[in-house]
């Protein structure tokens, strides 16, 4: 038992854990804070603990939003604003430290709102302290208030003149995002979600989704992502792109370079037949068949870029677009990302192997998941000249020469392949070592199926596992209660999450090793839903990770599970 310095168990850490604040969700320590946690609750005099335990709480509130601050890009929000104000006061040795932070959350965006998303709802107490209400814990006092403005001398903190009633609940996460509709004369605007199923004759699934991002729909802004998919003979073909948030057009661009890609490949390979081999070696893919392959892709994304072109000169001589820029539209207008990849299979040692190309320009993710439930990226991720920068299709990029030095082949067994935007791809990022917990939150929430396995072959696997009575708790014990913006206003959804499933589990075995077993993702996996692509729309809607407000587009082949 880890104990404090005054040789007392860390009751304050058990508490910090029970509300799930930042650094304490470890899953190797999952069952010593639950033990620490069943401990306080029957210890008689637990009230004695709790000015400790609301100090570590405070300070851990207090430290994590300074240390994402960075990153933000909510609205402010002044409540929080003044809640660290008046810690400022109140502690003035460390005053000069707490003010540089106070500016920078003012001249940026508030990054409490995923601390305030994946904790119970907490009243502040002034000086720092909050006040969990938890039953057998008495409310913190509260001092006189503090002075409204900094003494003499103090730095200048621009603020409202009303001082907040830190006695109430401060508003909660949902409280700070808005739900603003699309204009009616929003040109080009598509619907805030899609989604889009394919069976295909071989059992495997083609599906995709986008929605609205949190911070496009708090202002009111379009979606700048699409996707666009179909298949030609025995090939599939996916493209995505990502719409440049700086260019008031870009959607037009993703949307455009989408069809037009899809369709020069649908032209291209619908009679295109790969030979079959007895060896496969890096050698194949200098050869006629994989060549052509190659160079279709290559066409593809130069008629792509002529498409953007295109679609640029046509509104630049309509007067309602050189009305919203105050001049004739240009191709830079409608920048955009595309990612596009090509799959078919081959007969190789005995049986079907996936063959696939994968393209792209600027970030996002082409990813593999294999049948060990590893990933394997098909992409270098473009930047431009400046860090963070992302590079877009245009006259550079689409050159022969710059789309053959993108082409990543892949020839194995897959599970899945998969093409995101970078408002999938940042949340799961480093993106090689992520694919699994990735491909284990999509088996969770109903989206991608698993191998079949009979009720008793599930229950054996939990019978070895740190918890053999996951049949019979809720699934609350490994999902997130987040809030859904919608248009009739926040929904309250619980996704479920393969970080906290492994934790939960299989606390001493990597994420990757749970993901791999798929009688363990039975145990926790939602229902299949009737349409996966309509639950795919529903998880990208509804997920929440700290500092990703963008729009979210995903697409999957998958492939049918395997008989075991």
């Amino acid at each position: 038992m880890q104990r404090n310095s005054s040789g007392q168990p860390d009751y304050a850490e058990a508490l910090a854990w029970k509300l799930q604040l930042p650094g304490m969700n470890n899953g190797q320590d999952f069952d010593r804070l639950q033990r620490l946690w069943e401990e306080l609750e029957k210890h008689p005099n637990k009230e004695q603990f709790f000015g400790a335990v609301a100090q570590v709480i405070g300070k851990l509130i207090f430290h994590d939003a300074l240390k994402h601050l960075a990153t933000a890009r909510a609205p402010a929000d002044q409540t929080t604003i003044e809640f660290i104000r008046r810690w400022a006061l109140a502690n003035p040795d460390r005053s000069a430290r707490l003010l540089s932070g106070i500016r920078q959350m003012q001249a940026k965006s508030n990054m409490w709102e995923a601390l305030k998303s994946n904790a119970p709802a907490a009243s502040f107490a002034a000086g720092g302290l909050p006040n969990p209400g938890l039953p057998g814990f008495p409310p913190i006092q509260q001092p006189p208030p503090l002075p409204p403005a900094f003494p003499a001398g103090s730095p200048a903190l621009a603020r409202d003149a009303s001082v907040p009633d830190f006695s109430a609940p401060p508003p909660s996460a949902a409280a700070l995002w808005k739900y603003v509709p699309l204009a009616a004369d929003t040109l080009d605007a598509g619907p805030d979600a899609e989604h889009r199923e394919l069976p295909l004759p071989s059992g495997a699934t083609l599906m995709a989704a986008r929605v609205r991002g949190k911070k496009h729909k708090h202002d009111g802004t379009p979606c700048d992502d699409s996707f666009h998919f179909d298949t030609a003979g025995c090939w599939t073909i996916i493209a995505v792109s990502d719409g440049a948030g700086s260019k008031r057009f870009s959607r037009v661009g993703s949307a455009v370079a989408t069809q037009a890609v899809v369709a020069v490949l649908k032209a291209a390979l619908q009679n295109h037949q790969i030979r079959t081999r007895s060896q496969w070696t890096g050698d194949s893919f200098t050869e006629d068949d994989l060549v052509y392959v190659q160079e279709s892709l290559v066409k593809g994304f130069e008629v792509a870029w002529r498409a953007v072109q295109q679609a640029a000169e046509e509104r630049a001589q309509q007067p309602e677009y050189t009305k919203v820029l105050g001049r004739q539209v240009t191709p830079n207008d409608l920048s955009a990302t595309l990612l596009v990849a090509v799959h078919c299979e081959v007969p190789y040692q005995g049986g079907n192997h996936s063959l696939v190309f994968g393209c792209s320009v600027g970030d996002g993710m082409i990813a593999i998941i294999d049948q060990d439930a590893g990933g394997r990226i098909l992409m270098t991720p473009d930047s431009g000249e400046h860090s963070g920068e992302t590079r877009f299709l245009d006259a550079r990029e689409s050159t022969p020469e710059s789309v053959r030095s993108r082409i990543f082949p892949f020839l194995g067994k897959l599970r899945c392949l998969l093409l995101m935007t970078d408002g999938v791809a940042d949340d799961y990022f480093p993106n090689q070592t992520e694919m699994p917990r990735l491909y284990g939150d999509l088996v969770l929430n109903g989206i991608l199926p698993i191998a079949p396995a009979s009720e008793a072959e599930i229950e054996h696997e939990l019978q070895k596992s740190r918890a053999p009575n996951l049949r019979h708790q809720s699934p609350v014990a490994y999902s997130f209660e987040t809030d859904r913006q919608t248009a009739s206003g926040p929904e309250r959804v619980l996704v479920r999450s393969m970080e906290k499933f492994a934790a939960l589990v299989e606390p001493d075995m990597e994420l990757a090793s749970v993901a791999a077993n798929p009688r363990l993702l039975a145990a926790g996996a939602a229902p299949r839903a009737a349409s996966s692509a309509a639950a795919l729309e529903w998880w990208l809607d509804s997920y929440q990770v700290r500092g990703s407000f963008d729009d979210r587009t995903l697409a999957a082949l998958v492939a049918a599970p395997p008989a075991e």
